[in-house]
């Protein structure tokens, strides 16, 4: 930081120009598995949801199984476009995934 004022650089530059892109393979790791976590909670929708407005798609895959049978081909093409927002975050950050993964920061 001491370097970057002696630049002439103030707080927020210090911030864009130095700090943000030495942390961008962490933050992107972050934000994959944050994005993971709350997209796959169930049972706590379960729990706090009660109109089925408001159900999160995780939940609806459940009404495919019932104590009798379960209807394969519905629940997996559910399970299919419930997991493709998962997939296109990955491959969108990917790269800085896998960086922030090996501790790579450069």
């Amino acid at each position: 930081m001491e370097a970057a004022a002696i630049d002439g650089c103030g707080i927020m530059g210090y911030y864009w120009k130095i700090l943000l892109p030495v942390g961008r393979s962490g933050i992107a790791t972050t934000l994959i598995l944050q994005f993971r976590a709350i997209w796959n909670e169930f049972l706590f929708a379960l729990t706090l949801t009660q109109s089925t407005k408001t159900i999160p798609v995780t939940v609806c895959l459940q009404s495919f199984v019932s104590t009798t049978e379960v209807q394969w081909g519905p629940l997996t093409a559910a399970a299919l476009i419930t997991i493709l927002p998962t997939i296109v975050v990955f491959l969108v950050f990917k790269k800085h995934f896998v960086k922030g993964l090996a501790g790579v920061y450069k």
